[in-house]
This record gives structure tokens, sequence and C-alpha cells, in this order.
């Protein structure tokens, strides 16, 4: 359940593009609201590299979730990677995709992201709540 809130609590907070303009401001020793590539902004290029460093931390988690696991929980947890990596095509890819555009189509990809990115949150966290109301003796 960590994941799912931290997403969320990063969201909220805006922390990947706090830490994205921190990243660029220290790599590119410019403003990190100039353009790098057409709209595509130094901030950008750090948030990238901030959530990568943050989806390998992760990454690493769920890989010691899964070698601790049984072969039940190995099922579940290869639903959860496959909505992560739903989840990642969103944050990472449509969001440079968004960041690119201007006007009604950049309104168009700031819905699609978001909605791309809390889909695929949701329904981990669901899936989180259907395994351990069905695994409550387990657990007390």
């Amino acid at each position: 359940m960590i994941i799912p809130i931290y997403l969320y609590w990063d969201d909220s907070r805006q922390l990947h593009e706090i830490f994205g303009t921190k990243i660029g401001l220290f790599l590119f020793k410019r403003n990190p609201f100039d353009a790098l590539i057409l709209n595509f902004r130094y901030q950008d290029f750090g948030e990238i590299l901030y959530m990568s460093f943050i989806a390998f931390t992760l990454l690493i988690v769920f890989l010691i979730c899964w070698k601790l696991s049984d072969e039940f929980e190995r099922y579940f947890l290869q639903n959860i990677l496959k909505l992560f990596i739903i989840f990642g095509f969103f944050s990472i890819i449509v969001d440079s995709i968004h960041q690119l555009t201007q006007g009604l189509i950049y309104d168009f990809f700031t819905i699609f992201e978001d909605g791309g990115e809390m889909i695929p949150i949701s329904f981990i966290t669901a899936f989180f709540f259907k395994y351990l109301i069905s695994n409550r003796n387990k657990y007390i």
C-alpha cells in the first residue's frame, strides 16, 4: 500500500515538479524553465530523472517482495507490475509528449495523462484492499 500512497502524495504535493526543477537547475546551471527542445524544459528532463530514480527504488522494493512471496502472491504481484508498467507509460512517455504540445491539444494531453496515471493506481489500490480482505486471517 505504500507505493500507491506515495504516488498520490507525490502528485498532490507536486514533488516530481519540485525535484525536477532542482535537478534541472543543478545539471544545467540555467533557468530550469528554459526550453531545451521545443517546449521541453530543463525541468522536464529533471522530472524524468527523478521519476526514473523513484521507479528504480520501487522496483527494488518490488523485487524484494517477489523474492519473499509464495506462488499466489507472485501471481498477485504480476498483476500489480502490469499496472505499474501502464502507470509508467503515462507518467513518463505521455507526460513528455504532453510538454511538447500547446493549446487544446495540451489540455487534452493533461486529461489523458492524469487519467492514465490515476486509473492504474486506483486499480492497484483496489487489488491491495481485495487481497487484504480475502487474506485478513493470515495477517491478524
